[in-house]
């Protein structure tokens, strides 16, 4: 029996921590033959109990007294003690502490399985210059020496050959998956009476994600300031929290859109609110995957995006969705089009069952069993 385990800082709310969770949950029962252990920076993350007691979970403990140098001992420790064979670790600063801790303390035999869930060139044009080319370095450098890379999306692989010169003999894509028991039950959730006394008669769009920067809630702002001259009756439910709510409030307020825009904050169960929407819309300016797509075609629901990567990959071009660019013009158009022609579509369903989690842990056990035993290599 190996040791195997995940690693990502926080159990968050957030697109590639509930990945973590869905896969440890399923892993457990699918995979009989490892021991699992979860690595987190701080046990009191929000997430945490609704990960299996199956799972050992292992607190880095990390007091940030010496930075980056004691988070990265702490991390050899853990390996070392606990005998780890494979850690697969999710989100890119994890990735380089992880790389960081293989390459400084030679005694760590463990292998090591990056998970990059970000347009990585994308994301680092993002960030601060000095932060940018530091890591930029250490991606180029510590990327190319793990024992595999999972990608989130074939958008994601790709930049990572074409701007990184990651090796694709390096590379796996396995897709993010869903939850789709956890789903549903979510979204038979009954709502308040009241609130739902407040929608009636009204067409619904439904935004989820963090209100960061990335996610360019501000564009959508813009664009139902637009919409509201040519279809009167919707209200946009704002599902998230956020650095960025204070100036979107602002913006609201501002513009007289308070009967059309209500910001719902974080919630536990985001999919009973899904479940109302006449249109999901999501309106980042890039992401790597966006398994929020996957949920709201789940549910069936019609789709509004931004023409990226990541969104084109998952909805086939405009197969499963409708997608625009990014201004408040065409992204107005594409929220009228969506809500007057506003049907039932179950083809959409049936594109998001390619992501259940039961599939995609299985392309997980099976890159395990490879990389633990070299003499099967898997492809994609």
């Amino acid at each position: 029996m190996k040791n195997i385990a995940f690693y990502i800082p926080l159990l968050n709310m957030g697109g590639a921590e509930k990945v973590v969770i869905d896969i440890l949950n399923q892993i457990v029962i699918d995979d009989l033959n490892h021991k699992f252990y979860l690595i987190v920076d701080n046990i009191n993350s929000k997430l945490i109990d609704e990960l299996s007691k199956n799972i050992t979970i292992l607190h880095l403990d990390n007091k940030n007294r010496f930075g980056l140098i004691e988070k990265i001992y702490k991390l050899k420790f853990l390996l070392n003690h606990y005998q780890i064979d494979l850690i697969i670790s999710h989100l890119t600063h994890t990735n380089l502490h992880v790389s960081l801790s293989k390459l400084i303390f030679k005694d760590v035999k463990t292998k090591i399985v990056l998970t990059e869930h970000s347009i990585l060139s994308d994301y680092m044009n993002s960030i601060q210059s000095l932060k940018q080319k530091v890591m930029s370095k250490l991606i180029s450098y510590l990327y190319k020496k793990a024992d595999k890379i999972i990608s989130v999306s074939d958008a994601v692989k790709n930049n990572l050959i074409t701007s990184w010169n990651i090796p694709n003999n390096l590379l796996i894509r396995i897709y993010n998956p869903i939850n789709t028991i956890h789903i549903t039950k979510l979204a038979n959730e009954k709502i308040d009476d009241n609130i739902v006394e407040l929608y009636k008669n009204k067409k619904i769009i439904v935004s989820i994600g963090r209100l960061e920067v990335q996610k360019n809630h501000i564009l959508l702002l813009k664009s139902v300031n637009i919409l509201k001259n040519d279809f009167q009756e919707f209200i946009l439910l704002i599902v998230g929290g956020g650095s960025m709510k204070k100036e979107l409030i602002e913006y609201v307020n501002k513009n007289k859109l308070e009967r059309y825009v209500q910001f719902l904050d974080y919630q536990v169960n985001p999919y009973k609110y899904l479940k109302l929407a006449n249109t999901f819309v999501l309106p980042s300016s890039f992401e790597g995957f966006g398994i929020v797509l996957v949920e709201a075609l789940y549910l069936n629901k019609n789709i509004v995006s931004t023409n990226i990567l990541a969104s084109r990959e998952v909805l086939e071009n405009e197969k499963y969705g409708n997608l625009c660019e990014k201004n408040p013009t065409a992204m107005s158009n594409a929220l009228y089009k969506s809500l007057c022609f506003d049907k039932d579509n179950f083809e959409l369903s049936k594109k998001a069952n390619e992501y259940r989690v039961e599939k995609i842990t299985n392309e997980y056990i099976s890159l395990i069993d490879n990389i633990l035993d070299p003499c099967n290599t898997p492809t994609n």
